[in-house]
């Protein structure tokens, strides 16, 4: 059975899930949940919850286009980051390089690591859903944060492939898109291929945000990203042109077999980004306000219109003619939906580290599928697939 939300597909409803998750909060540390979607001035829900004894953020983030599940979300991204951070619960053991079934370079390495100077790594490992056999494969994807003394990291430390749900098979679908999520938006940091999605083909509620937000002096821009996987994946960009602060771009994505889900994920995500400044509590935001204060105002000024202008020269794609693949039944159906996409793109292993006990109400997943990409500015991991994309774009 399946439980559609705004922005996922669920197998519980989204008050069933809140008491589970208020149920584990004392466990992982969460002292508080609140609201605070009335800090911005466009209403979309947002929650944020703390958990001050965090080994990474203390502060975590739910959106949605409903509060009820905004602030699920809240507590399952907080529960998430908990059990990410228990890497003393695991066996882990050092591996030598050869005897690891995947090369090092298949999980994107930090851009200048030089793989061939390892001999042997951490390990954890991972199930392979459709292998009664388990897999050795660096800790270092698994945990967050991981820390294994004077070694020098190879992959760095993120929560890409890091979900929760009411079922392994639940969980391991939203890793499964947000792995995807990351990879497409990896490509197009390198190549804005993307078409502006017509504002008058957006479904009737989305289209209010947009007004709402148009009536403080923002601007939203919905661009559809084609990708190798014929997904709907959107990138949404809120810019507020009028002013000089580092407010003047939010950036959402959303990656989804359903386009309306994939819509709505992206639109909320670019709204929680922006919020997230406003709010001040992340611990990831102060050296973005840092590079900001280099800045004169004239430069801020440029950057804003030059931004906003790079975005609206676009061709213009309608809504209802990107691709959806509506249907899944269960948590199972869209997982199964989602690793035969993978497959059909020539991706043939999917690994995953169930991090939660097996008496825990709602599960924690690490999802790893090896050549997906996941590159950013803070984390510059670069594998064969992207180097070759920019190789065959750039020339260079």
């Amino acid at each position: 059975m399946s439980i559609r939300l705004s922005t996922s597909i669920r197998e519980r409803s989204a008050i069933e899930t809140l008491k589970l998750a208020k149920k584990m909060a004392h466990r992982v540390g969460i002292t508080r949940v609140t609201e605070v979607t009335r800090l911005d001035r466009v209403g979309v829900p947002i929650f944020v919850s703390i958990r001050p004894n965090s080994q990474s953020l203390c502060v975590n983030s739910g959106k949605s286009l409903l509060p009820l599940e905004a602030e699920v979300g809240a507590y399952m991204e907080a529960i998430e980051f908990f059990y990410a951070e228990q890497f003393n619960s695991f066996a882990i053991s050092d591996i030598n390089v050869g005897d690891l079934t995947h090369e090092l370079g298949e999980f994107c390495l930090l851009d200048g690591i030089d793989s061939t100077a390892v001999k042997s790594v951490r390990c954890v490992q991972f199930d392979d859903p459709s292998s009664p056999c388990p897999t050795w494969l660096p800790a270092e994807l698994a945990f967050h944060p991981f820390r294994d003394g004077e070694r020098p990291r190879l992959y760095g430390t993120s929560t890409n492939g890091l979900a929760s749900g009411n079922s392994i098979e639940e969980a391991t679908a939203h890793a499964l898109f947000e792995l995807l999520e990351r990879d497409c938006f990896s490509f197009y940091q390198i190549f804005d291929d993307s078409r502006n999605v017509s504002e008058f083909s957006l479904p009737k509620y989305i289209r209010s945000i947009i007004n709402a937000a148009r009536k403080e002096g923002l601007e939203t821009i919905i661009k559809f990203v084609p990708n190798e996987f014929n997904l709907p994946f959107f990138v949404t960009l809120i810019h507020e042109r009028s002013k000089i602060t580092p407010l003047y771009t939010s950036v959402g994505c959303g990656l989804h077999m359903d386009r309306n889900i994939a819509l709505a994920r992206s639109v909320t995500e670019a709204f929680q980004s922006r919020l997230a400044y406003i709010h001040g509590g992340r611990d990831d935001i102060v050296q973005r306000f840092k590079s900001h204060e280099t800045r004169t105002i004239d430069e801020r000024i440029s950057i804003a219109e030059r931004q906003y202008k790079i975005s609206i020269e676009r061709q213009w794609i309608d809504f209802g003619t990107i691709p959806t693949h509506e249907g899944s039944k269960s948590g199972k159906s869209v997982m199964d939906d989602v690793t035969s996409v993978l497959k059909k793109a020539g991706f043939n292993h999917v690994y995953r580290l169930v991090l939660t006990p097996k008496s825990t109400d709602l599960v924690v997943v690490r999802v790893v599928v090896p050549y997906l990409e996941n590159y950013s500015q803070d984390l510059p991991r670069i594998g064969p697939r992207l180097t070759n994309y920019y190789l065959s774009s750039y020339g260079k």
